[in-house]
């Protein structure tokens, strides 16, 4: 497989039902970028990480990863190419702890699966978790945990894999303040060890400060892509979130202020 990869979302659309939740999506991601999705909800954050994670077929379009077609290749292969984070751990292995699910991750490189997770797995497993702060709670069962906590969890699941792509769904709905800066620092991270990040989000003062480049989307049309400082812009933000915003310059970035709903 190639060391550096590029993602390109060729004018992707996808129908449920006859209602187009999205409509021609396109945006091309360099190795090293951590992409921001960011639009209220319903605009088509979620169903664009699930189809180029490959989970959603598209309507037209198409997702390539490299020289790779995510939707011609086997779920192993894709698996190898495109790590997906849900925004929530929908039903915990009962007696599962955390290590042995995170390390779990690492299934797609096997060749005989039946011989389960090995003691090199688990070290590692255990050293993403401490990169998220949540080593202490290793050997916890996966349904003893809170919310926050799982969703870190699930966080370092993606993580472990190493793929080329890492997609993200609202990485800090469950987390504090800290926990969010914290969050984007790793994935920022991530995507510097010359991987690809894309992360849904409808909090857009995060994406501001975090992302390489902004996707903005509303009801499933992007609005705009390009440098946070472009994208999010006062009358972009103003007409996809209905809000008016002050923008602040601090020492170290500008700082975007809610202050009213339109």
């Amino acid at each position: 497989m190639e060391s550096r990869y590029r993602l390109v979302v060729d004018s992707v659309s996808v129908e449920f039902n006859g209602l187009r939740v999205l409509d021609s999506v396109s945006l091309s991601v360099e190795a090293g970028e951590l992409i921001a999705v960011v639009g209220p909800n319903g605009a088509g954050k979620s169903t664009l990480l699930r189809v180029i994670s490959g989970i959603i077929a598209p309507s037209s379009g198409s997702i390539v990863v490299g020289s790779y077609d995510i939707h011609r290749i086997n779920r192993r292969a894709r698996a190898r190419l495109v790590s997906y984070v849900p925004a929530e751990l929908e039903a915990p292995g009962l007696g599962q702890s955390v290590v042995e699910f995170v390390a779990s991750s690492l299934y797609p490189y096997k060749k005989n699966i039946e011989l389960g997770i090995s003691e090199s797995d688990l070290e590692e497993a255990l050293q993403v978790l401490a990169k998220l702060e949540v080593d202490s709670i290793a050997y916890k069962r996966l349904d003893r945990i809170s919310s926050g906590e799982k969703q870190r969890a699930l966080i370092a699941h993606g993580l472990l894999r190493r793929a080329p792509v890492l997609v993200v769904d609202e990485p800090t709905s469950f987390q504090d303040l800290r926990g969010k800066l914290l969050v984007y620092r790793v994935l920022s991270e991530y995507s510097k060890s010359g991987r690809i990040v894309v992360v849904a989000t409808h909090d857009f003062l995060l994406a501001d400060r975090y992302a390489d480049k902004v996707l903005l989307l509303d009801r499933g049309r992007v609005v705009g892509y390009g440098a946070p400082q472009e994208t999010l812009s006062r009358e972009n933000i103003a007409r996809v979130f209905r809000v008016g915003i002050e923008s602040i310059e601090a020492r170290r970035a500008r700082v975007l202020v809610p202050v009213e709903p339109l």
